[in-house]
């Protein structure tokens, strides 16, 4: 553990020098909410603040897409991702789908661990291209490619508004001009978002899961 700790601290002694930062300019180190960022600053002997949007990302995660409903869901939108990133072929035929059912002829989008909201851009283009896709996964030849059911196309449409907050959010947080001032009235909007969404129909159930 101590020789993590060490490299941390070397790391940022290293990025300081390089920037020609001395130490009495830094204030507030970001970070990230993994342990041992934690101790390597402390230990490197300056105060630091968890990223928010690493935060939020591990709220979603544990809160959301932990869920077993959704879980499932994310398996289904991923074997379909998958199956068309590994088989060009199999995307040629599906473009004739993608013109017949006048769906946009975009490419399915592959999710990435460490962005919660790179999830949310797969769900949002797996609906996007659910008029097609649904034949597709019909069609005797692609049997073995599973859509999602009726019930699961209900959950992913009430989830995808739901998600477009935390996105929106997301994306004016990663802007160059964002700045620790922003968190505490951000976490306010999102409270005021979560209880206007329970009472809302629009997202009736997906609190259930």
């Amino acid at each position: 553990m101590y020789r993590i700790l060490q490299k941390i601290c070397d790391a940022i002694q290293c990025s300081m020098n390089e920037f020609l930062i001395p130490a009495s300019k830094v204030h507030l180190v970001a970070r990230d909410n993994a342990a041992n960022m934690v101790a390597g600053i402390r230990e490197a002997g300056y105060e630091s603040l968890p990223c928010f949007l690493h935060t939020l990302q591990l709220v979603l995660n544990d809160a959301v897409f932990v869920q077993i409903n959704i879980k499932n869901i994310s398996a289904t939108c991923k074997n379909i991702v998958t199956h068309f990133n590994h088989s060009p072929s199999s995307f040629e035929s599906y473009r004739k789908y993608q013109t017949q059912y006048k769906v946009p002829e975009n490419r399915f989008k592959q999710d990435i661990t460490t962005r919660w909201n790179s999830q949310f851009f797969m769900f949002e283009r797996i609906f996007e291209q659910k008029r097609a896709l649904i034949p597709f996964c019909c069609d005797t030849d692609n049997s073995k490619l599973k859509s999602l059911e009726n019930n699961e196309w209900i959950i992913l449409e009430k989830l995808l508004q739901f998600l477009k907050m935390f996105n929106d959010i997301t994306i004016l947080l990663s802007e160059r001009e964002a700045n620790a001032s922003s968190i505490i009235p951000t976490v306010q909007v999102i409270q005021t978002m979560l209880v206007q969404a329970e009472k809302s129909p629009l997202f009736l159930g997906l609190g259930s899961l």
